[in-house]
């Protein structure tokens, strides 16, 4: 006998689906960034635990006034959009407290809550698949790709914020849809200008510096290039007339095989390291250079002199150690 699904039991498999999947780019995003993804992934799981418990607590109340007082002011402002509005903030709160005692940048936790919060998103618009869904997806795959270097802190947690009151609007049935739409982008406009005055008394490298850093990394950046291209030289394996059915090639061959494990393990810090050089060039274009990736705090312009492709402060790199 085939099995039928409800709407609704379709609907709560897509919010468990969301859930799973906001989780896991909170923790994914977190790990990528050098956050304490253990920790991290506790604040994501309680606030989304704060969120469910607000959203169902708020409609039991809203079902249970409907029923009962009709007439009941707090019926009329206990809207759908109000509802989530609430749901939001209190998980919001959440992780504010979450991160009260630690060093992470504010910032960069909300960018990061912003792409789980989406990736929740992302599975309830699929019940009906719509321009949200594509939005949404569009989200999710373009913004982790160019948080980090392209993206200072703080934009991709504006641009959700835009995002929902643009959603809120596309489904205006009421004035509550436009009141909600104009409080999301006034937490979209607050931060953009929090963070553009914290990043402003923040970053003081001079020009100059920052002229000589770059050339710097750019001569790192070609002497890395240079290596790389002398080891692919020197890869026995791809030396001409290589021969192995002979006993003396034979031999040869087990020297040739631990000179290629040392060359492929060269290669690989030399790729890290270019990786490092080309992260750095980007936060420089990006007008973000200078400042701890996990913190947000700037770093010690010593730090920068000797090792210019850091991203973190020296206290934050030695706790990743």
């Amino acid at each position: 006998m085939p099995i039928s699904i409800s709407l609704t039991d379709s609907a709560l498999i897509l919010q468990i689906l969301g859930v799973v999947f906001g989780l896991f780019v909170i923790w994914y995003e977190a790990r990528k960034d050098g956050f304490d993804d253990h920790r991290i992934f506790d604040i994501a799981f309680s606030s989304s635990i704060i969120g469910y418990v607000v959203y169902y607590g708020l409609g039991f109340l809203r079902n249970w006034l409907s029923i009962y007082y009709l007439n009941n002011i707090l019926l009329k402002l206990l809207t759908v959009p109000a509802i989530l509005l609430l749901c939001f903030c209190f998980m919001l709160a959440m992780v504010l407290i979450g991160l009260r005692k630690s060093r992470w940048s504010l910032y960069r936790i909300l960018d990061i809550y912003s792409l789980g919060w989406a990736g929740f998103l992302l599975f309830i618009s699929m019940s009906t698949f719509s321009l949200k869904t594509i939005l949404l997806g569009a989200f999710l795959l373009l913004v982790p790709r160019y948080r980090s270097r392209r993206f200072v802190s703080g934009l991709s947690f504006s641009a959700f914020c835009f995002m929902l009151a643009l959603f809120s609007i596309y489904s205006w049935e009421d004035l509550s849809r436009f009141t909600l739409s104009l409080i999301l982008v006034i937490i979209g406009m607050l931060n953009l200008v929090f963070f553009s005055r914290k990043f402003m008394l923040k970053n003081i490298l001079p020009s100059n510096l920052i002229a000589q850093i770059r050339n710097k990394l750019l001569a790192k950046k070609k002497n890395l290039d240079l290596q790389q291209d002398l080891l692919e030289k020197e890869d026995p394996y791809k030396r001409e007339g290589r021969d192995i059915e002979s006993s003396e090639a034979l031999e040869e061959a087990v020297f040739e095989d631990a000179r290629k494990v040392d060359i492929e393990r060269t290669k690989e810090r030399i790729e890290d390291a270019s990786e490092d050089v080309e992260g750095a060039l980007k936060s420089i274009e990006a007008g973000t250079y200078g400042i701890c990736s996990v913190c947000g705090k700037p770093i010690d312009k010593a730090r920068l002199e000797v090792y210019p492709e850091a991203d973190k402060c020296i206290e934050c790199a030695e706790d990743e150690a």
